[in-house]
């Protein structure tokens, strides 16, 4: 639609006469730009019911503000507009207003009349003429210049800009320009009343024609106005709210419609109610929309009651309600005028107009409270009223969500206590009795996906719906289940949580949509879904105070408790990790509860183990173990270890098995004692007053004989724990008790008493087993012994009897397991003084215990008397006189730690030393006569210091001097055992303790000790064993090696003290690993040496046996292949063998000379050449064995062929050819 005008002209100095103009202006760049669009405005469909997408432009038409000066992008709803066409709605039939001399218009057509009216307002740049018809009489009112009052209908484009003129004959006067668009947007329907000054301007070019009829008045002028606002192509996209403009426009019609209503509404033609009708209802619209009426401007809903209206009253409300529906313009209107205007109408119109399109419970139901006291004067209303939301329902014009469905239950609920109000009990009534909704409510819950933010607006729903209807086909309880249960996905704490705040909980105003039975069930479910996984019911359990927070004085409040409290004992992880869930919790009721469940559950169960800390599912343990984790800031678990410790009794033996006989740290005692945990604890207090009467007790009448056995007997760690006991009472106590003084103080007398009873019993066995009273001293002793087990150490008493035994029995006892010892006492009597000296005191009944052990005591007089002549004259007594007094050279260490005190420490060793050389003196012998005869075998001479050794070691008897022995040892010490290893020593000796095994491996060669190898497999292993042979071999190679090792070292260079080099060349040669252990094979060979040479002699005479009949076959021989019958399984079958007549061979006699023909070869070849085998024998040994390889070869060949059933086989038999070798010839 291009830039254009309608407009009526009201001469202000004429007031009888109006005019109305037609203006159409397009600059010629314009024209071409706007051709299009009204041509496709022209094509399109004028279907008013068609739906589009109109609610933003609504929205920012209801957004615009009034203010004319305020500029408002409307350029979308523009461009939606220039492709609209007139709504069908808006067509009118028989109106006359426009009159075109081209243009035949038959009366009657007043629809087509309009329409191209229509059509000819928004033809871009076409001139209406009809200047025939020109009033004489607005000449007279024209002059040079004057005013004129416009009334003008513009839609055009912001940046047109409008030329006003007005021409009258040949005349034409020209408004001053105005930029009338200014505070104007695009492309939108506007409406000004102006009042402008006329000049006259003769250079226009345009032309406006009249368009009213020529027998204009005032009456029929507003009514003309009026029905071309009708015509006006209004809708959605072209209207905004109004402007100031519009606002006086319409104020000026309506107020002269006012003035003029009665002669308006006569001059009604039929054809003329259409658009008078359509004009009315934008005009009452604009005015509503603005609500610009006031005193000086009435409502103009009122203007409807005036009588002279009345016939055209219901029309005009039935278009301006469509009107304003079309525009969405209803949310602009106050609702009180909104409900005023639908009174007016019918009541079947009344319910109609009540929204039907898609809206909320909210709209609807405030509709309808406005709706229902209108309708109260009809009868029957109701019946008409409860189907339309019956309808609205099942025609799904409610948006069935939680809100809309919480907001009617509200309503109900908010408006069922006024009972007085029969109107909202009516409303009430319709909601709660409809089926529709209730199907919808079930359809839309059954099918809702319920998150969490949804849990409040459910709870709600429910709540409200207590006193209601409309909730009667969703059963609550089984909704909640479904919500609880349905998800197979793992739900979050959080989820459970606030389900249980939303359902189980009362609401903010204490209400609660659930009976006890029903939440206690559901409490159940609940738990249920939670407790299969310990992680949550962990966290739920630590949330727990917002939820007995949460459901307050509730009659289940109680229930809930036990109920959770019950779960806890159920989950083994919400007992064995209480610090992340029980202790975290706050509620009184709650730990109260859980105390007692504890007692029960936990402690009763395990009341006889709360003791044994190292057990690990000990409750006792794990509260500790969790105090220690908390750093013991948990009030509620100190509780509850006391009340654990309730149940907990100890008692003195107890505590002093755990803290003075066996100290342990892993004890309840000593964990009560120092463990944190028990720092409040009554039990600490007891344990440390139980132990400070014990410590007095100590002191004033003394220790047991067990209770210091006991702490003399503590581990390194056990001694740790009771001086920490003992530290924690002096330091919780006034008095300072030291222990260790205490108890070494006792120790020392008891000490002192046992060892009287230790070792008197033991010289009595020993010195007096033949007494007669030794009985009687035994039983004494025995008394004292029981008498420590029975009474404290202090009041043990040692009779006079025994006492007088003390000082002998404390000399004697050190020695009494010497051999020597005894051996001196059992010597003839007549060296010990005569029982007729003088100088000897008188000795004791020597029967009884006292004589005997007096005797002895004399006795020993004289032994210590020997031991010190022996120190100190050792080097001029001879060995004889003493050396007897150690037989057993096992024992003579063992007698010289004994005797030590006795002895001078100076002489000691050398005593030993003499000692050993005495007792060693064979092997000594056997050593010298070894290396002997290693250093003859050597041709190795012997020097003269060495023969000197040697000979003075042969020459010592016992007639020596302890000083001839000492040289002796101190020479042989010197050059041999100090210099050379024992088994170096030990390995030489063996040349002459082994001297024919020796022998006899010098007689080996080496490829006898490979023979031997060879053959031992085929003796007997009662005779002889691989395992001796390979000793043999063994020491065999070691000898080897080691003359080796001397040959290289002699021919280097003559060596002065040869015999030593030589010992060194068996030491480095031992070193090997092969020959750590070469000393027991020695042994072991040595054993066996008559089997051995046994064995090497058969194997000699075998292999010269074979050997010669090896070569008698190579010399000459005859032989020829045979088939011989074999019975193999009881079949008899036949092989192909080689027969020699001579010495009746087969082919495996030839094999196993085969294999001893290569073993020999093979020993020639190892030793280069054999001094008894011949090159020419080596010869014959080789062309025996290329014999036999060929004979092999045959007989695999014919068995090939026969088994192959080749039919000649048999012929190379038939003939009985035989085949000969002469002296290595076989070639035959």
């Amino acid at each position: 639609m291009t830039s254009s005008s309608n407009w009526v002209d009201i001469n202000s100095n004429d007031g009888d006469k109006i005019h109305s103009n037609e203006h159409v202006e397009s600059k010629p760049y314009v024209e071409s730009d706007h051709s299009n669009v009204v041509d496709d405005a022209a094509n399109r469909t004028t279907d008013s019911s068609k739906k589009t997408d109109q609610r933003n432009v609504t929205d920012n038409g209801a957004d615009q503000t009034r203010d004319s000066s305020k500029e408002i992008d409307q350029s979308n709803m523009a461009d939606d507009a220039a492709y609209q066409t007139p709504d069908s709605s808006n067509k009118t039939n028989g109106d006359k207003i426009y009159h075109d001399p081209k243009v035949s218009i038959p009366d009657n057509d007043t629809n087509k009349n309009e329409n191209e009216n229509i059509s000819k307002t928004n033809i871009p740049n076409e001139v209406i003429t009809n200047t025939d018809r020109l009033n004489p009489q607005l000449d007279s009112a024209m002059g040079t210049n004057f005013k004129k009052h416009l009334f003008m209908l513009r839609y055009a484009k912001s940046d047109d800009r409008l030329n006003l003129e007005w021409h009258f004959g040949d005349r034409k006067f020209v408004f001053g320009q105005t930029m009338l668009l200014a505070s104007i947007g695009n492309n939108k329907l506007h409406m000004f009343s102006l009042e402008l000054d006329l000049t006259r301007d003769n250079s226009g070019n345009k032309y406006v024609a009249d368009s009213l009829k020529i027998s204009t008045n005032k009456p029929n002028g507003i009514k003309q106005i009026i029905r071309m606002v009708g015509l006006v192509p209004i809708n959605k996209q072209n209207f905004g709210l109004p402007n100031i403009s519009t606002k006086n426009f319409t104020n000026v019609i309506m107020s002269e419609f006012t003035k003029h209503l009665k002669d308006v509404i006569s001059s009604l033609a039929e054809d003329e109610r259409n658009s008078f009708r359509d004009g009315m209802a934008t005009l009452i619209c604009i005015q509503l929309l603005s609500q610009t009426f006031k005193k000086s401007n009435p409502n103009p809903l009122e203007l409807l009651l005036n009588a002279s209206i009345q016939p055209e009253r219901l029309e005009i409300i039935k278009r301006l309600l469509n009107f304003i529906k079309n525009i969405k313009g209803d949310r602009n209107i106050p609702e009180s005028i909104w409900f005023e205007l639908l009174v007016l109408d019918s009541s079947d119109n009344l319910i109609k107009t009540i929204p039907m399109e898609i809206v909320s419970f909210e709209v609807y139901l405030r509709c309808a409270t406005k709706v229902v006291p209108a309708l109260a004067q009809f009868n029957n209303f109701i019946n008409r009223l409860s189907p339309h939301f019956d309808d609205a329902i099942t025609q799904n014009q409610f948006s069935i969500d939680l809100k809309n469905i919480t907001f009617p239950l509200s309503f109900l609920r908010n408006q069922s206590s006024d009972d007085a109000n029969p109107d909202l009990k009516t409303i009430r009534s319709i909601i709660d009795s409809s089926i529709p909704l209730r199907n919808k409510i079930k359809e839309y819950m059954s099918k809702l996906d319920v998150t969490i933010n949804e849990f409040n607006s459910i709870r709600d729903i429910f709540i409200l719906s207590i006193e209601s209807s409309v909730l009667f086909h969703v059963n609550r309880k089984e909704f909640l289940l479904k919500l609880l249960t349905n998800d197979k996905n793992l739900r979050s704490v959080d989820f459970y949580t606030r389900w249980f705040l939303a359902f189980m909980a009362p609401d903010k105003n204490k209400r609660s949509m659930l009976d006890d039975d029903e939440f206690k069930e559901l409490l159940k479910v609940w738990t249920i879904c939670v407790a299969h996984r310990p992680d949550l019911i962990v966290k739920i359990i630590k949330e727990i105070n917002v939820l007995i927070s949460a459901i307050g004085d509730h009659p289940c409040s109680s229930h809930f408790i036990e109920h959770m409290v019950d779960l806890c004992f159920q989950q083994k992880s919400i007992i064995e990790k209480i610090e992340q869930s029980v202790l975290l919790v706050q509620s009184p009721k709650f730990l109260n509860e859980f105390k007692l469940k504890y007692k029960i559950n936990v402690l009763n169960v395990y009341q006889n183990s709360l003791k044994e800390l190292t057990n690990q599912i000990n409750p006792l343990r794990l509260l500790m173990h969790i105090d220690v984790q908390i750093k013991y800031q948990n009030a509620f678990l100190r509780e509850l270890i006391e009340m654990t410790c309730e149940d907990i009794k100890i008692d003195d033996e107890e505590i002093l098995q755990d803290l003075f006989y066996k100290p342990d740290n892993q004890t309840f005692t000593y964990n009560a004692l120092f463990h944190s945990s028990f720092k409040t604890i009554h039990i600490r207090q007891y344990i440390i007053d139980r132990l400070l009467t014990q410590s007095i007790s100590w002191e004033d009448i003394g220790m047991r004989w067990d209770e210091l056995l006991a702490w003399s007997h503590h581990t390194n760690q056990q001694r740790v724990v009771a001086h920490n006991v003992w530290a924690r009472i002096r330091e919780v106590s006034s008095k300072q008790f030291e222990i260790d003084k205490l108890i070494n103080t006792e120790n020392d007398k008891m000490q002192e008493k046992l060892k009287i009873i230790e070792i008197i019993p033991s010289c009595l066995d020993i010195y007096c087993s033949d007494a007669t009273d030794k009985q009687h001293y035994k039983d004494l002793l025995q008394n004292i012994a029981n008498s420590f087990t029975e009474k404290i150490v202090r009041t043990v008493v040692i009779p006079n009897e025994i006492d007088q035994f003390v000082p002998i029995a404390k000399r004697l006892d050190p020695y009494s397991k010497s051999t020597v010892w005894h051996l001196f006492r059992q010597q003839p009597l007549t060296l010990l003084p005569s029982a007729t000296d003088t100088n000897v005191e008188e000795m004791p009944n020597p029967t009884t215990c006292h004589g005997l052990l007096t005797q002895a005591d004399k006795t020993f007089d004289l032994f210590t008397a020997q031991l010190n002549d022996i120190c100190t004259n050792w080097k001029t007594l001879s060995v004889s006189s003493w050396i007897h007094l150690f037989p057993d050279k096992r024992y003579i260490d063992y007698d010289l730690g004994i005797l030590e005190p006795l002895l001078d420490a100076v002489v000691t060793p050398i005593l030993k030393q003499i000692l050993d050389f005495w007792t060693g003196r064979e092997n000594l012998m056997c050593l010298c006569q070894g290396i002997v005869s290693l250093l003859t075998y050597l041709k190795v001479p012997i020097d003269d210091e060495t023969h000197l050794l040697f000979d003075s070691i042969e020459q010592l008897d016992k007639t020596k001097t302890g000083d001839d022995f000492y040289k002796v040892c101190e020479n042989f010490y010197k050059n041999y055992s100090n210099k050379y290893l024992p088994q170096i020593l030990n390995l030489i000796g063996r040349y002459k303790a082994s001297d024919e095994l020796i022998t006899f491996l010098h007689s080996l060669a080496a490829t006898d000790a490979d023979n031997l190898l060879e053959a031992v497999n085929d003796w007997d292993e009662t005779l002889i064993s691989t395992k001796t042979v390979l000793d043999l071999v063994l020491i065999k190679t070691f000898l080897d090696r080691v003359y080796t090792k001397i040959d290289l070292l002699r021919k280097k260079q003559p060596i002065p003290d040869e015999i030593h080099r030589v010992i060194l060349c068996f030491e480095e040669v031992q070193k090997d690993d092969e020959f750590k252990s070469i000393i027991q094979y020695f042994e072991s060979c040595s054993k066996l040496l008559s089997s051995i040479k046994r064995v090497y002699m058969d194997l000699t005479n075998k292999e010269r046996s074979k050997r010669r009949r090896i070569f008698d076959i190579v010399q000459k021989v005859c032989f020829g292949f045979v088939r011989l019958p074999v019975n193999t399984h009881g079949r008899i079958e036949y092989r192909f063998d080689v027969f020699i007549k001579e010495q009746a061979m087969y082919y495996a006699d030839l094999s196993e000379l085969c294999d001893r023909a290569r073993l020999i070869e093979y020993s020639s070849n190892s030793t280069n050449k054999m001094k008894k085998d011949s090159e020419q024998e080596i010869r014959e040994l080789r062309f025996f064995v290329g014999m036999v390889a060929v004979i092999e070869t045959i007989l695999t060949n014919l068995t090939s062929l026969n088994m192959t059933s080749h039919p000649f086989v048999l012929d190379f038999l038939s003939p009985k050819t035989e085949f000969t070798c002469i002296a290595g010839n076989y070639q035959k």
